[in-house]
């Protein structure tokens, strides 16, 4: 019994004491084991363990090598000589051109007896160094774009980039990011992380291999190693191919076991020895490349031991190349290259990152985006250069002054000034903001309202706190210097959040949201607009000018809310004096009737001053007419019509006779006998009469006895049976009547008391200086009309002729009763009343009279008038009857640029808001702008015709207005497109319709159209 027991002790105690120690190796000295997701580890190993069975250790060495340099061209161009004398494993390839980039690619390929990895690590994943792709932002922007779908996509498309490219290990640098932030904390390290196994996804399904940096892994003391080391497991599970080392080796992350490749950067400190005795792959070197590779060369072979971890090495580098598909093919084909990877979705898609990753940090009073522009700015920008680009776009919106200041030249204190009350918008240009700044800017806070705008340097922000607007932009490219300056004014809205944390003020995604409220400049094929085909627009335009159908025009094209167009073309005259710039105002004539006369309509019915359906005569306190002097007039009415344009077509034609040209166009025609009675007068049509053209009343002003002067100069002579130069009155002061009144000619008596000459008879009627109480209405340079004529026009408007019948005339007359009643019911002039309402809240230069506000050299000139004003009419109104009334008429008489009407036929395609205010409803533009009952027009708007000066291709729903000028305006609300073309096609003569017959207007229009894609 005994001996069976001592024999059970001596098995059992050794049996115990190899089972402790197996328990404290398992549980407490063990190195922890990480299921990786390395895909590349599955291949099939046949090609990799043929090629290492024929490979010498000096190839199997070159292939443990990884080449990189920071000056790209000297690497490069050394590459051959690298792979054909060491057999190199991979290599980082930098060229400028897409061509020569892939023609290195190609050719090192081709050279290499097992093909290279190649490498990337740029700031942003992506081959921005490639001079001929679109330009990705910076990480920082990208990250500060706050949508994870944008993320997503960016991670999708730098893949498919990278892949076309021939790139087969992207080295994200997200983590360097993370601890070059200015604050850390685990919240902003999950977001990173996050992001690297976003990275990761869809690098491993584009076939390429991704290695994260854990260079800068915490120190211990901190409390977060434990956190980055579970981080670091989670990335390895998501299947990160890769791990890159620079500096320091870390027991922890060794100690996961990690089966993807390990890179490790070379440093002089760098152990050849302890490189094959861990768990180091491919040594990356920066220079000194030979001297190295020998070294490792020579230390390979200096212990037997070594010869299992190379060939294990190599192997895992072979495989890796397995799944890559480098031992199939290599090639980049140019071509394809060059659509997928500069093609317009890359371009697009590079401006929307950049649009979004703009950061308004701080919007203290919801200052951003700007809503009263009415308010005079002041840009100053701090720095070694000038933003061109910023500037430029902040004048799309606003004219500003601007000061540049060099704070390393100039002279702060004397210079750096905002003026009182005054907005200022401080731009910071790569500058770090020093204490003397700061101070200049602290005394200017207290009297103005301070929008900062800082570009790169972000240790910045830290200092802005007191500063109510701080927006932040990561670089300063063109695009990124434009949206800035347009999320200013609402051009675009604010998206962008803090990629870290600054402190409790600037937390870590901190980002203010606004909305986009204005025009957006933007390229045409963000809304589906091709530019090379819109460009046709200038060939249309530069020709016309060169075959004499203007001097030169303003196009402006927006679609849906973006801006395609703005642009001034040719020049104010033939004589090529000054350009056209997009600022300068033109004459547009007929625009008028909507752009202020309808308008101010709309403004009214909404507010319950106007009645659609009463007779106007309730808005006049002087209704009385001498209808003994009128008698009845016959007029011949005619019209040509297209049949299948027209609804109801039989109640238009009720009371007309027709000739049938073809199966759908007619002329339809009737006998009108007109008068004006106590029932049928100018008050007695309704204000929806006047804006149909429906009114029945003759279609021109009585104001034909004053344009021909010269010629009841003529008849007054005849009259008196004397020569012309002979005439004697009693009186120096003839009253004149109209020329179809039977006492047209005053019946003095012949006296030779006094002769009157030619200029003395006008003079009965002009003055050419202004006279106070009796000279006053300015109808040209040096030309008033004597103020008795005012009181006589009016009771000749009062008595002109009416039809009972409600047919379609286009008239002067009734927009221009329009506005009288728009200014009787107000006591203002519709000039006071669409500034105060529309033009100075929309921060617009468009209105009447403007010579009283702007330069001569900033107004295109109209036509010289050799008949009635015996002038080149410039800055003054060119239609005769809103020349008679003083300028500021219903008819015409509006100066503006073609911008200006595009803000505005924006806001009403808005349904009626701009700039985070509402002018109008949008019931109320329905209304006028739908084609109304038994006619083809809107109320004051045409609609779209075969007749009209537009594209064949705008929609049925199309509305807007024509100018005798050489103007048009066109809303097209189901394309959403606002068209404006302005010119002065009547200088030097009204009777050049070149314009016309080109139909240059229809064309460019019609180009927007064709563009479409």
């Amino acid at each position: 019994m005994k001996k069976k027991i001592k024999l059970i002790l001596v098995i059992i105690i050794p049996v115990l004491l190899v089972s402790l120690v197996i328990f404290y190796f398992i549980f407490f000295n063990k190195k922890e084991i990480v299921k990786s997701n390395v895909e590349f580890l599955d291949v099939n190993e046949q090609w990799a363990d043929s090629l290492l069975s024929q490979m010498t250790i000096e190839e199997k060495i070159g292939q443990l090598v990884m080449l990189s340099s920071e000056q790209n061209s000297e690497l490069t161009d050394s590459l051959l000589f690298y792979i054909e004398n060491y057999n190199i494993g991979g290599a980082f390839v930098y060229r400028q051109s897409l061509g020569d980039y892939s023609n290195i690619k190609n050719v090192i390929q081709n050279k290499s007896k097992i093909p290279l990895l190649i490498g990337l690590r740029t700031e942003n994943l992506s081959l921005n160094f490639i001079n001929d792709l679109p330009k990705y932002p910076l990480q920082k922007a990208i990250f500060s774009a706050s949508k994870d779908t944008l993320q997503k996509l960016y991670a999708h498309t730098v893949a498919k980039q990278c892949s076309e490219l021939g790139v087969h290990i992207n080295f994200l640098n997200l983590y360097d990011f993370m601890h070059d932030s200015i604050n850390f904390d685990t919240t902003i390290a999950n977001f990173y992380y996050e992001k690297a196994k976003i990275y990761t996804e869809y690098l491993l399904q584009n076939k390429i291999l991704s290695s994260i940096d854990i260079n800068k892994l915490a120190v211990s003391d901190t409390g977060f190693r434990s956190v980055e080391i579970e981080m670091y497991k989670d990335l390895f599970n998501s299947g990160l191919s890769a791990i890159t080392y620079r500096n320091y080796k870390h027991e922890e992350i060794e100690n996961l076991k990690f089966e993807g490749i390990t890179f490790k950067y070379y440093t002089e400190k760098t152990d050849y020895e302890t490189f094959f005795e861990n768990n180091y792959d491919i040594l990356i070197l920066e220079n000194n490349y030979e001297e190295i590779i020998q070294k490792l060369i020579k230390t390979s072979k200096s212990k037997r031991k070594y010869e299992k971890a190379v060939n294990e090495k190599v192997k895992k580098i072979l495989l890796a190349k397995t799944w890559l598909d480098l031992n199939k093919n290599t090639k980049i084909n140019l071509d394809s290259a060059k659509i997928n990877t500069n093609s317009l979705y890359h371009k697009l898609f590079c401006r929307k990152l950049q649009e979004k990753s703009i950061t308004l940090i701080q919007n203290k009073d919801g200052l951003i985006p700007i809503k009263n522009i009415k308010n005079d700015f002041q840009v100053v920008t701090l720095g070694k250069n000038k933003l061109e680009f910023f500037e430029k776009s902040i004048s799309y919106y606003k004219s500003c002054s601007y000061i540049h200041l060099n704070p390393e030249e100039d002279n702060l204190e004397k210079r750096f000034k905002i003026y009182a009350n005054n907005i200022g918008i401080i731009v910071l240009n790569n500058h770090s903001l020093g204490i003397e700044e700061l101070d200049i800017m602290n005394a200017i806070i207290e009297k103005n309202k301070l929008i900062i705008v800082n570009f790169g340097n972000t240790e910045n922000i830290a200092k802005l706190i007191d500063f109510p607007v701080v927006i932040q932009v990561y670089d300063t490219t063109e695009v990124e210097q434009s949206f800035s300056a347009q999320l200013i004014f609402g051009g675009i809205s604010a998206e962008g959040k803090l990629p870290f944390l600054i402190n409790e003020d600037f937390k870590f995604q901190q980002g203010v949201k606004t909305l986009k409220t204005r025009l957006k400049y933007t390229i045409p094929e963000e809304v589906g607009i091709d530019s090379k085909k819109l460009a046709i627009i200038d060939s249309i335009i530069e020709e016309g000018i060169r075959r004499g159908a203007t001097p030169g025009c303003q196009v402006f094209i927006a679609k849906q809310g973006r801006v395609l167009l703005n642009k001034g073309y040719g020049y104010h005259t033939y004589g090529k004096g000054n350009r056209v710039e997009n600022t300068d105002l033109y004459d547009v004539a007929s625009v008028t009737k909507i752009a202020a006369t309808t308008l101010s309509a709309m403004k009214m019915v909404e507010t319950g001053l106007l009645d659609l359906n009463s007779e106007i005569g309730k808005y006049f306190d002087n209704t009385h007419i001498e209808y003994t002097r009128i008698k009845p007039d016959t007029i011949l009415n005619i019209d040509t019509l297209n049949l299948n344009e027209i609804k109801n077509i039989n109640k238009i034609l009720k009371y007309q006779d027709t000739i049938h040209l073809n199966d759908s166009i007619i002329v339809a025609y009737d006998t009108l006998i007109i008068m004006a009675t106590p029932k049928l007068n100018i008050f007695k049509v309704t204000a929806r009469d006047l804006l149909r053209h429906e009114s029945g009343l003759l279609p021109a002003m009585p104001i034909l006895r004053f344009l021909l002067w010269r010629q009841e100069y003529n008849k007054y002579v005849e009259h008196f049976n004397l020569s012309k130069d002979s005439i004697g009155i009693n009186d120096t002061v003839i009253q004149l009547d109209s020329l179809n009144r039977r006492d047209s000619i005053p019946n003095h008596k012949k006296t030779s008391k006094k002769l009157l000459s030619k200029r003395e008879y006008y003079n009965t009627m002009y003055s050419n200086r202004f006279v106070r109480d009796s000279s006053e209405v300015q109808i040209a340079g040096g030309m008033y009309l004597n103020k008795r004529y005012q009181d006589t026009l009016w009771i000749d408007t009062k008595q002109l002729r009416a039809y009972s019948r409600k047919i379609y005339q286009y008239s002067d007359v009734n927009m221009i009763l329009l506005q009288l009643v728009i200014d009787s019911i107000n006591d203002y002039s519709l000039h006071k009343y669409t500034q105060k309402n529309f033009y100075a809240p929309l921060g617009l230069q468009c209105g009447y009279k403007p010579l009283e506000r702007y330069n001569l050299k900033k107004i295109v000139p109209t036509e010289r008038d050799n008949f009635w004003r015996n002038q080149l009419v410039h800055g003054h109104v060119h239609d005769p009857s809103a020349a008679m009334i003083g300028g500021i008429s219903g008819n015409a008489g509006l100066f503006s640029s073609a911008w200006d009407l595009g803000v505005l036929f924006q806001m009403i395609l808005n349904g009626g808001t701009y700039g985070s205010r509402r002018y109008l409803n949008k019931v109320t533009i329905d209304v006028f702008t739908k084609t109304q009952t038994d006619s083809y027009r809107g109320l004051g708007f045409d609609k779209w015709s075969k007749r009209q000066i537009i594209a064949k291709s705008a929609s049925p729903n199309t509305y807007g207005h024509t100018g005798f000028t050489g103007c048009c305006v066109w809303v097209d609300p189901d394309s959403e497109i606002v068209y404006v073309f302005l010119s002065n096609r009547v200088h030097p003569s009204a009777k050049n319709w070149r314009l016309n017959s080109y139909k240059i207007r229809n064309n460019v229009h019609q180009a927007v159209y064709d563009a479409m894609f």
